[in-house]
């Protein structure tokens, strides 16, 4: 497995149509503002603030964005964010990489991905330079619905797989609901290109090309069930899986265990297990009770700052950020 430490996070930040079904995604406040998560994201972990917004991006109860915590860790390990725009609806206000992709539709009613070839050559030409660069590198994802259109592609492979949700109560119908209806359009499909296109994001796309074209550098995915997916992917489409790991954190891990270890070997993750009880703000207290539970490379970031401080400590210095983004003391 690999254990190097990455010296780079590349944030894939997309947007796709399937964010927008009412009760799918906790990503924004409410689904039209799921558009302006992953901008937010990008900005909050780039710079440290919000500058499209005044706030960082909430779920509908008020609990913030996880990048929050990536751009507090990353503070902490010295490893700098590239966003690179993997269909962004809403572009962010700090520095990121344009592909020209636009936001992936909804595979329930057209196919999801008309500009696959571009995001594939995106992965490509990225991964062409950055090859034999850093001695490993981290790819993370910020897409609200992500968790959905994961599902509804890793269906055509694995008809009982579930993905997480950054809901606390995992509107699993409404993402079962999606996914059947996107198979009803397609039929069945067997090639994970073909499912991709037809029902997935670019986040993916991205992800996978990467990993082919980081041809002998050690990867390292941050995230729950969508990299979880992309991991999968991966392997079927028969890329070198030795060189990449899944870092994660524990909620979302335990989450869904038994689906994630159907995707990825269990020695291949490492989940990381912070106590947000502990935490002085009732926002982050609420990630211990099944909110949120993976984004933004949260999981990825967490994993690396754990080698640097106790957990007492990164407790704390993750409150002490909370209160300097947002101003809030509770």
């Amino acid at each position: 497995m690999n254990r190097k430490s990455p010296e780079i996070n590349l944030l894939l930040c997309g947007s796709t149509e399937v964010s927008r079904i009412m009760g799918i995604s906790a990503a924004g406040a409410n689904p039209d503002l799921t558009f302006l998560t992953p901008a937010l994201d990008a900005e909050l972990i780039d710079t440290g603030k919000c500058i499209s917004m005044e706030l960082p991006p909430m779920t509908p109860e008020g609990i913030p964005s996880p990048a929050l915590i990536t751009r507090v860790c990353s503070q902490i390990t010295g490893i700098k964010t590239l966003a690179v725009n993997a269909g962004m609806k809403i572009k962010p206000k700090s520095t990121f990489i344009e592909t020209g992709l636009e936001p992936a539709k909804d595979g329930s009613k057209e196919k999801a991905l008309p500009q696959y070839d571009i995001a594939w050559k995106a992965g490509q030409k990225i991964g062409e330079m950055l090859e034999g660069r850093f001695d490993s590198v981290m790819i993370s994802e910020s897409i609200p619905g992500g968790t959905s259109t994961a599902l509804s592609v890793m269906r055509y492979f694995n008809g009982k797989i579930r993905t997480s949700s950054s809901f606390r109560n995992d509107p699993s119908g409404i993402k079962e609901n999606y996914a059947k209806k996107v198979l009803e359009r397609t039929g069945k499909i067997s090639s994970p290109e073909k499912a991709m296109e037809e029902t997935g994001d670019y986040t993916q796309v991205i992800g996978i090309s990467l990993i082919k074209y980081l041809k002998n550098t050690p990867i390292v995915l941050a995230g729950g069930t969508q990299m979880s997916a992309v991991y999968h992917l991966a392997h079927l489409m028969k890329m070198n899986m030795e060189k990449v790991s899944l870092w994660t954190t524990d909620l979302v891990f335990n989450h869904r265990k038994e689906d994630i270890l159907s995707m990825v070997p269990e020695d291949s993750i490492s989940a990381y297990r912070l106590n947000f009880s502990g935490s002085v703000h009732w926002g982050l207290r609420e990630y211990g009770k099944g909110e949120v539970r993976e984004g933004a490379g949260m999981g990825g970031m967490l994993n690396l700052a754990g080698k640097c401080l106790t957990h007492d400590e990164l407790l704390s210095r993750i409150d002490m950020g909370y209160t300097e983004i947002t101003g809030k003391t509770d």
